[in-house]
């Protein structure tokens, strides 16, 4: 009777449990939600894994986009939430051991600092007036009057190569194909360059250069191979001019500011150097320059 009877109450036992088993389980998980994830609130926006997101967050994203910045919370944290998991996820790969990370977190710190200090140490300079901002344009054809994009083919490659392996080359394809055979890495690419974000020498370099015809700039630890395929002018309405070399001359007048100030922090700092890493001793002042012997 005993075994029969409990026989009877043991499936309606197990259809219980199975009933109820996912809504205890469902209680028990709403409880640790409720205990090891607070709800966000005041100055607190969100929580990613632990980490909070502030309203001070949201702001320093907005102000290190500049004046183009979103002006919708939403979309600024949506950035900030975007930093922090990346970040945690490279904490995660253990990306924060490398040998360089100090001095980069250091790099980091010390230049929003000095920015910090630029801005209360540096007097904004006076605007220049009309008559400097035409002079400017007028002293400054390629700039303005004269101004250029200049579409080029390149091929760049390591300055250790010897050049006289490529002497009888006198086009791109060939300049490839040498390399190729020489098995020494280049990297080729079409590009346009502005007059505007170029060097006076290298600007009067291109000119002289007829359209087609390969040419060689050097640079430090590089040569490029480069073809002209072509020129087009600018053109840039008086008023765009204006405004142009208006940001060219503050962006000028502020950068003399700052290094006024940088000379007068060097003078009264002390810095001790390795002897290897020490600048090279400027002249005093009025000093003349000794005269450079004649290349013959």
């Amino acid at each position: 009777m005993y075994e029969h009877n409990a026989r009877a109450v043991h499936p309606g036992a197990m259809r219980i449990g199975r009933r109820a088993t996912p809504v205890l389980s469902a209680i028990l998980g709403l409880m640790l939600i409720d205990c090891s994830a607070p709800t966000p609130k005041g100055q607190v926006v969100a929580i990613v894994n632990g980490q909070e997101v502030t309203v001070q967050d949201i702001k320093s994203e907005a102000s290190a986009e500049g004046p183009k910045r979103s002006s919708d919370p939403k979309v600024l944290l949506h950035r900030v939430i975007a930093r922090v998991l990346f970040a945690q996820e490279a904490r995660k790969m253990g990306l924060d051991h490398y040998t360089g990370y100090p001095a980069d977190v250091n790099r980091i710190n010390q230049t929003l600092l000095a920015q910090k200090a630029v801005s209360n140490l540096v007097k904004a300079p006076a605007p220049p007036t009309e008559a400097e901002i035409q002079s400017f344009i007028d002293q400054n054809p390629n700039l303005f009057k004269n101004r250029m994009l200049i579409s080029v083919d390149e091929i760049s490659f390591d300055s250790s190569i010897d050049m006289n392996l490529l002497q009888s080359e006198t086009t791109l394809p060939g300049i490839a194909a040498r390399l190729k055979s020489l098995d020494a890495p280049f990297q080729q690419q079409s590009l346009t360059l502005d007059y505007a974000d170029l060097p006076p020498q290298l600007i009067e370099r291109l000119k002289a250069e007829p359209l087609g015809k390969m040419f060689y700039i050097r640079a430090p630890g590089r040569v490029q191979a480069l073809v002209i395929t072509q020129t087009t002018p600018v053109q840039t309405p008086a008023l765009e001019q204006k405004k142009f070399a208006l940001n060219i001359l503050s962006e000028r007048s502020a950068q003399k500011a700052s290094e006024a100030v940088l000379q007068q922090l060097e003078a009264k700092a002390h810095i001790a150097y390795q002897p290897t890493f020490a600048p090279s001793a400027k002249p005093a002042p009025g000093a003349q320059a000794p005269a450079q012997p004649a290349k013959g």
